[in-house]
């Protein structure tokens, strides 16, 4: 396996002939595949695959800064940056291994602020990064 692989999936599922694919998504989501959406709402796969299916998506979605890194010996974390009608979010995905093949088990959108404007009105952000060896937290202070 390679790393450009699992990112490759990752890719496809950004594609609007896969996201509107039941085969397609069948064999990349996980049969335990849950989304945490930008929004912030819990999908289970049916309801992901349900919406994907019932309002499928003409516009490309535009994605960077792809970034993948082996976590155990079948599970790969990829994270990479989205733009798509109009809003910015850094995504996360855990891809699972079973018996050879690849599956996505866990995706988080996170919206990304647009610079100089405020995601919630009345709410100020301060972000302050903190890097360890392991892992990057990212704190958010808010403030009226």
């Amino acid at each position: 396996m390679t790393m450009e692989h699992v990112i490759g999936l990752e890719k496809a599922l950004l594609d609007p002939s896969t996201r509107s694919s039941q085969t397609e998504l069948d064999r990349l989501l996980d049969p335990s595949f849950e989304e945490i959406g930008a929004s912030g709402r819990l999908w289970t796969r049916r309801e992901i695959v349900a919406a994907l299916i019932d309002a499928p998506e003409s516009e490309p979605i535009e994605s960077a800064n792809f970034n993948g890194r082996r976590i155990a010996d079948d599970m790969v974390h990829v994270t990479y940056e989205t733009r798509h009608e109009g809003r910015h979010a850094r995504r996360s995905s855990l891809w699972r291994q079973v018996d050879g093949r690849w599956t996505l088990l866990f995706h988080q959108g996170t919206p990304i602020p647009d610079p100089g404007g405020h995601p919630r009105a009345g709410y100020r952000y301060q972000d302050s990064v903190t890097v360890t060896e392991r892992s990057v937290f990212l704190c958010l202070a808010m403030s009226e």
